[in-house]
């Protein structure tokens, strides 16, 4: 029947479409080989020809990210570099402020100038031993020197300024050598001193006014020297001040009433100078005073009443010396100060000890010496 295969027929087909398939199955291949070497290029596999080009640019890629890895490290080492420089400057400032100052650099000064080999005792300077074990000298338990005492021991020339710089110094007493020139300003920046004692010497020149800075002062010489100017007003500032002799100098001007503000003074001693002015009154509120000598200036007016308070004090000299007749009388009229004693009462300006014979029983139960 017509619509029944025909066996033959179908294999004739077969054998004219064949070419037709086998073209159509190379062009598939083609395009599978084409699509698979694009998709190996992207990858970065090497195919076929392409091998010898593709590892070309393959160890530049790699040596390019080996340098940028290794560039990386060398940033981090600059930072490494900076932190070990930051501690190198802290390190070196540290020590200074605990360096400890060389007290014994301003003692090999202080012996220099004032003719060190020639002194009545210099036992231990300049000796390899503890500075502590030198005469004179006394010092804490960390070699500071608190005291130095070189009285009565033949110094001569200035003081040198390296003493200011004995920050931890107490104590200096210089007295009754032969040092001449200036007091140095120095000196007064020792703010721990409570002592100074620089009297009969050679010293010229005015009281440094900066002396009112040694807050911690309670005792202070300077007398039978050859000062000059006015007494500094700001030795009133001196609060702790308990002793103040600056007699046998050559000081003028008043007697300042600043000097009324030292409430624990007891001793003060302004004999033998050039002052002039009257008393102040003023000077009726050292309380605590026990020894007030005036004497041998050109002071003027009546002797304050209010001196009659100074209920603690033990010798009270006025004296302004020997009148034109050379008698020795006081020019002083005592009576307003010790009505019970005669106006006229003379004295023999002699040795102290014949200054301080003469008693005053009537003004004051503390007094027991009076000078007029």
């Amino acid at each position: 029947m017509p619509w029944l295969s025909d066996p033959q027929r179908d294999s004739r087909d077969d054998f004219h479409t064949a070419p037709d398939r086998r073209r159509s199955l190379a062009l598939v291949r083609t395009v599978v080989v084409v699509l698979g070497l694009g998709l190996f290029a992207a990858s970065g596999v090497p195919a076929c020809a392409p091998q010898a080009s593709t590892p070309t640019p393959t160890p530049v890629a790699a040596t390019t990210l080996t340098l940028a890895a290794t560039a990386t490290p060398t940033a981090t080492a600059t930072p490494t570099a900076t932190a070990t420089a930051t501690p190198t400057p802290t390190a070196s400032p540290t020590p200074t402020p605990h360096v400890r100052p060389d007290d014994r650099a301003v003692l090999v000064a202080l012996y220099e100038a004032t003719g060190g080999p020639t002194w009545v005792n210099n036992t231990g300077w300049l000796g390899d031993t503890s500075i502590g074990a030198w005469y004179g000298v006394i010092v804490d338990r960390r070699n500071r020197v608190i005291e130095l005492d070189l009285s009565h021991n033949g110094l001569e020339g200035p003081i040198p300024a390296e003493l200011g710089r004995l920050d931890r110094l107490e104590w200096l007493d210089l007295s009754d050598n032969r040092l001449e020139g200036a007091i140095p300003v120095e000196l007064t920046h020792i703010a721990s001193l409570e002592w100074l004692d620089l009297s009969v010497n050679r010293l010229q020149g005015p009281i440094p006014p900066e002396f009112a800075r040694l807050t911690r002062l309670r005792s202070l010489y300077l007398d039978e020297n050859r000062l000059t100017g006015g007494v500094p007003p700001g030795l009133g500032d001196l609060y702790r001040l308990e002793t103040l002799v600056l007699s046998e100098n050559s000081l003028t001007g008043d007697i300042p009433v600043e000097l009324t503000s030292l409430g624990r003074l007891e001793f003060l001693s302004l004999w033998s100078n050039r002052l002039t002015g009257p008393i102040p009154p003023e000077l009726g509120q050292l309380t605590y005073l026990e020894y007030l000598d005036l004497g041998g200036n050109s002071l003027e007016g009546p002797i304050p009443s209010t001196l009659g308070h100074l209920s603690n004090l033990e010798l009270l000299e006025l004296a302004v010396g020997r009148d034109s007749s050379g008698t020795g009388r006081s020019r002083v009229p005592v009576g307003s100060v010790c009505p019970r004693e005669s106006a006229e009462w003379l004295h023999t300006p002699g040795s102290p000890t014949d200054r301080k014979q003469r008693l005053c029983r009537g003004w004051s139960a503390g007094l027991r010496v009076l000078k007029v």
